[in-house]
């Protein structure tokens, strides 16, 4: 389990109570001042602080399946931000053979277009009516045949 953009860690807490169900988990913050913060609320968690183009630095051997949960502002984020982020998520998801990754993203729009060549695709799941604005949960896995 990786997750991106942890922030002040309200999803960690989330994640940590289902520990029992992967194997290890590492969180990529890119602020120090948010990684240190959470390296203190959650000891002897791995936190990274780099940016998550970098997360596919990671894992270097194949693993059998991986999860990356993320909460970065893909739309938002810089162009070349997002491609460098985009291109490391692709070569991560071929270390493993099972890859998912859950992201969300408002008013339904897909957190960032991937393209007709790439070996991923999104798959809405579900929209959560009573966030302000609405939330809609995307994953990310490789195609379907």
């Amino acid at each position: 389990m990786i997750e991106l953009g942890a922030g002040t860690g309200a999803i960690t807490r989330t994640l940590l109570g289902q520990r029992a169900h992967f194997d290890s988990f590492a969180i990529i913050e890119r602020s120090s001042r948010l990684a240190h913060g959470l390296s203190r609320r959650f000891p002897g968690l791995a936190i990274h602080p780099i940016c998550a183009s970098q997360l596919d630095t990671l894992h270097r051997g194949q693993v059998d399946a991986m999860t990356v949960v993320s909460s970065l502002p893909f739309r938002s984020l810089p162009r070349e931000d997002r491609k460098r982020i985009e291109q490391a998520i692709i070569r991560l998801s071929r270390r493993s053979r099972e890859f998912r990754m859950i992201q969300y993203s408002y008013l339904g729009c897909l957190p960032f277009p991937l393209g007709d060549l790439a070996p991923l695709q999104w798959t809405r799941r579900r929209t959560v009516l009573v966030n302000l604005p609405p939330a809609t949960v995307w994953v990310l896995a490789p195609r379907t045949p």
